[in-house]
């Protein structure tokens, strides 16, 4: 369900989001535009994107709904169904192997590659592509500030435009505007992009952002955190650069694959 924990995460920092942009539109609503401001509080701004993030509160004095449970339930499933990018069970095979008794276990126990078959047709599919472009764009070593090449950037840039298009993406975006959470489909893709691409500091001022960390991985000494993600997985264990040691838990619904797993990474 990994886009319940998208939406959790967005809604865990979506106040960081609001003081991110210095600007509000307490005595500002309806004011002409302003170049001396981020962000404006008149009635184009919602069809600009450039609303300030307080812009529904301070100016048409609503805010954002609460979002309950049964919400996030119901927008789980209707996600799952409209996506028409997720693999099916034919597209890949999981070898789990050998059951280990701690996941501190230090002896490989499962010789083969946790995923042993991923159909390459699923990788090519413009919106897996432009993903994959992006996992090298990142030091996985916490402690090193990331600087971004301009193509780089363009390919960032070309993911969230992939993305965007897609059902899932439009669903999300029409659930949280009808929640107040966004004012716009521009201001969607500018807190999506805030939220996974902002850099912040974890052991340096700016080593980090919610993309590297969920989707990439991190790596801090022996230890890795995040890593959320099997296409990243496979893109390591095809490249030798992490081998798979065995599982702990065994948590696989239909073909959700939400094991707790041991692995070892190239340094």
């Amino acid at each position: 369900m990994k886009y319940v924990n998208i939406l959790l995460l967005f809604a865990c920092i979506y106040d960081a989001v609001l003081l991110s942009r210095a600007d509000s539109c307490s005595g500002r609503c309806d004011s002409g535009f302003s170049n001396s401001y981020d962000c404006q509080c008149n009635t184009q701004c919602a069809t600009y994107g450039d609303c300030c993030s307080d812009y529904q509160l301070e100016c048409l004095g609503s805010g954002p709904v609460p979002v309950t449970s049964a919400d996030l339930t119901t927008l789980a499933n209707t996600l799952w169904s409209v996506d028409g990018n997720r693999a099916s069970s034919s597209q890949f095979t999981v070898n789990k192997q050998t059951k280990l008794s701690s996941s501190s276990n230090t002896v490989d126990k499962s010789s083969s590659p946790l995923l042993s078959y991923v159909d390459g047709a699923l990788l090519k599919k413009d919106t897996y592509a432009k993903f994959i472009s992006l996992l090298d764009n990142f030091i996985a070593s916490t402690g090193r500030n990331e600087v971004f090449t301009s193509t780089e950037t363009k390919e960032k840039d070309a993911f969230m435009s992939a993305i965007m298009k897609t059902s899932v993406m439009t669903e999300t975006y029409n659930f949280l505007y009808s929640k107040g959470y966004v004012l716009s489909l521009e201001d969607f893709q500018y807190k999506m992009e805030e939220m996974w691409f902002k850099a912040y500091g974890r052991s340096s001022s700016s080593d980090s952002s919610g993309f590297e960390h969920v989707f990439v991985g991190e790596q801090k000494s022996t230890s890795v955190s995040g890593f959320h993600n099997w296409i990243q997985l496979y893109h390591e264990e095809q490249s030798g650069d992490l081998n798979y040691y065995g599982y702990t838990k065994d948590a696989s619904v239909t073909i959700i694959l939400s094991n707790e797993i041991t692995v070892q990474l190239k340094v």
